[in-house]
């Protein structure tokens, strides 16, 4: 019984990441993109350099945070939690660029909810 009691408590940060994760994607796609009609952009080939220089740095990052963590972390949480952070440098850098190009077309929006839901899902992982 008291593992049954403590699988209960692991599912719990689950499904509160899963809750958010919904919430977010409905407000990405109902409010933000048909309700105020800004859709999200795609990342263009003709990218300024110094966004394509980090943006594959971070990439790279990503990886070797990834293998590092699983080779050399016991828990789940030490080995995400990293990656979350590089996730969220990676999506606040989208946000940066399209604010900085195109800010007419308010994408940007879309990268800065995500990047929100992203510090929500490192607290929960933090604490959880």
């Amino acid at each position: 019984m008291i593992e049954t009691e403590r699988s209960d408590i692991m599912d719990l940060p689950l499904l509160i990441t899963a809750g958010l994760a919904v919430i977010t994607f409905l407000i990405s796609e109902m409010y933000i993109k048909r309700q105020l009609g800004i859709k999200p952009k795609r990342v263009s080939k003709d990218r300024p350099r110094i966004y394509q220089s980090i943006d594959s740095g971070l990439t790279v990052l990503a990886f070797a945070a990834i293998l590092i963590g699983f080779l050399y972390f016991e828990t789940k949480t030490t080995r995400i939690i990293p990656v979350a952070f590089i996730l969220l440098a990676k999506t606040m850098l989208r946000g940066v660029e399209e604010y900085n190009t195109d800010k007419a077309s308010k994408a940007y929006y879309h990268h800065f909810l995500w990047a929100g839901f992203t510090v929500l899902l490192i607290v929960i992982l933090w604490i959880g």
